[in-house]
């Protein structure tokens, strides 16, 4: 399954059926975003997606979409004050055939079996249908799995290792890749300026074993936006099981949530 990132795919050839695919970066770098980006450009190419949200509720990540989808600014869905000129563009988004390939989850109390039951229904439901099977499933965050009752330290890295193990076999299990999200350790997220390296990951050693690839976003959230209203960020293939790893640069669009390729800022295979 492709990323809809046209350099980012050349390096690594989108994600496979089976795949562990753990993005990384520090805090309000996009990373959200980015998985986002990656599940509309799948239902918008006939691909069926399911997005677990353990962070948010299932309306704001629908409220993401549509302003990814339409350009039309999050903040003037959000509060309500959308131009006459954009009404057209939201009401044929909401007609729009991505909405029944897209199956979103906004919970914050589901275990990984629990998440694999409901996966196992939507295949079910959708083999009936006739349609074709799931193509990616995206997880955001592997924190928020967590019970919120407070762990000490080396209990908790153990059970979030366990979750990436568990997520590991539900998508070689099921054949789908599943695209994860997590966070960096809390201190990293103090080192202005300097990209993640693997080390900077929570669980880092069990994530580097059972992880198939690892890519890391790394923006600078603080810099000065371009006088265009863009910026620019970076995906950094960390690891690659069967591949090179490399760097990607990209295109930031704040307003509506979008990253773009650099079509002519080729892929750097030296880390």
């Amino acid at each position: 399954m492709q990323t809809g990132f046209q350099d980012l795919d050349s390096l690594i050839g989108g994600f496979s059926p089976g795949d562990l695919v753990l993005l990384g970066g520090k805090t309000g770098t996009g990373k959200s975003t980015f998985t986002l980006n990656t599940a509309l450009y799948a239902a918008q190419h006939g691909e069926a997606v399911a997005i677990f949200s353990f962070e948010t509720t299932c309306e704001r990540v629908m409220q993401r979409l549509t302003s990814t989808l339409t350009s039309v600014p999050l903040s003037a869905i959000l509060n309500g004050s959308v131009s006459k000129r954009h009404w057209p563009e939201l009401f044929l988004s909401a007609r729009n055939a991505i909405w029944s390939r897209l199956y979103i989850v906004g919970s914050a109390n589901l275990t990984v079996r629990e998440m694999r039951d409901r996966l196992r229904q939507i295949s079910r439901d959708r083999a009936r249908a006739g349609k074709n099977p799931l193509s990616l499933i995206v997880v955001d965050p592997l924190q928020m799995m967590l019970p919120g009752t407070s762990v000490p330290e080396e209990q908790r890295r153990r059970r979030l290792g366990a979750i990436i193990i568990l997520l590991k076999r539900m998508a070689r299990d099921l054949r789908v890749p599943v695209l994860l999200v997590g966070q960096l350790d809390r201190q990293v997220n103090d080192q202005y300026g300097k990209p993640p390296v693997l080390s900077d990951l929570e669980v880092s050693e069990v994530a580097e074993s059972y992880a198939d690839k690892i890519l890391f976003l790394h923006r600078d959230v603080y810099s000065t936006p371009r006088s265009d209203g863009n910026d620019t960020a970076e995906v950094i293939v960390a690891k690659q099981r069967l591949g090179p790893t490399g760097r990607i640069a990209l295109n930031w669009q704040e307003d509506c949530g979008k990253f773009h390729s650099q079509r002519n800022g080729p892929a750097s295979t030296n880390l």
